[in-house]
């Protein structure tokens, strides 16, 4: 069960480059992100080379365009993105 959720509201940009180093991103829109922990994330649909192992970690971290809902990126890592480099961090309802 994940806890410790917490959002902030960013730009792609910005929210790619804390949350996995490079700012690359096809697009920039305002996003919400959103990351949680738990105990163990498994990353079952992520796009890995075959013999690779998926992504496993205790944050999971997802990025949502603000205007439309769609999701845009997600990343399980073992440490917590620091948003607060991002905004102000609100806890989810």
């Amino acid at each position: 069960m994940p806890t410790n959720i917490k959002h902030v509201q960013s730009t792609r940009s910005a929210a790619t480059g804390v949350v996995t180093g490079s700012r690359v991103v096809d697009s920039d829109p305002s996003v919400i992100v959103v990351t949680m922990t738990s105990k163990r994330f498994v990353g079952n649909l992520a796009k890995v080379p075959a013999g690779q192992p998926l992504p496993i970690g205790q944050f999971l971290t997802a990025m949502y365009d603000a205007n439309t809902g769609e999701l845009t990126d997600w990343s399980i890592t073992p440490s917590a993105p620091t948003l607060s480099t991002l905004g102000t961090v609100q806890d989810a309802p």
